[in-house]
């Protein structure tokens, strides 16, 4: 049984085990665009708060269509045809560097 410290957070498939990593995670989500208006947090492997913040979503109307607005947003900035110079650069750079130390 996890202790209140030891709270883990799931997001994108990443466990985070303690609440210092729980506060880091967020403080990086929020600053990549990710926050409660996108997404919602709950405690890994706890089934009843999984649960309650799926209800929770599933009866606020209101919370549910800013979420979809607010996804919808981010997933039209960040798409393939959005952001494929910023990655292409980021992969020219990284075989630059390569080729440099070959």
């Amino acid at each position: 049984m996890r202790t209140t410290h030891e709270t883990s957070l799931l997001k994108a498939g990443c466990e985070v085990e303690s609440a210092e990593k729980v506060e880091r995670v967020r403080q990086l989500l929020k600053d990549g665009d990710f926050d409660d208006s996108l997404v919602c947090f709950f405690e890994f492997g706890n089934p009843d708060a999984l649960a309650k913040t799926t209800l929770g979503i599933l009866r606020d109307g209101d919370l549910r269509r800013r979420m979809v607005a607010r996804a919808s947003e981010y997933a039209a900035r960040n798409n393939w045809q959005s952001r494929k110079v910023d990655y292409l650069k980021i992969v020219d750079s990284l075989c630059s560097a390569e080729h440099q130390r070959a």
